[in-house]
Formats: structure tokens, C-alpha cells, sequence
């Protein structure tokens, strides 16, 4: 394997990880939001 093909690869890994992050962040702002509203009613 070439160096630039696991820097590729390592790139691919960074991003997909972010994005669930991102996801997981998201989904944890809703759940939040619909618990809060929720309480208010």
C-alpha cells in the first residue's frame, strides 16, 4: 500500500467520524428540545 493511499484512507476515516459526531450532536439537540417541550405543556 502507498503512503498517499493510507493518508487517503486515514482522511476518509477523519471525516466519517465527524460526521457522526455531527449526527450524534444533532440527534442529541432534538432529544433535548422535544424533552423540553415536553415539561412546558
Amino acid at each position: 500500500m502507498s503512503n498517499t493511499h493510507s493518508k487517503f484512507r486515514i482522511e476518509l476515516l477523519k471525516n466519517s467520524i465527524a460526521t457522526i459526531n455531527q449526527t450524534t450532536s444533532i440527534n442529541h439537540f432534538m432529544k433535548q428540545k422535544q424533552d423540553g417541550e415536553l415539561i412546558f405543556q
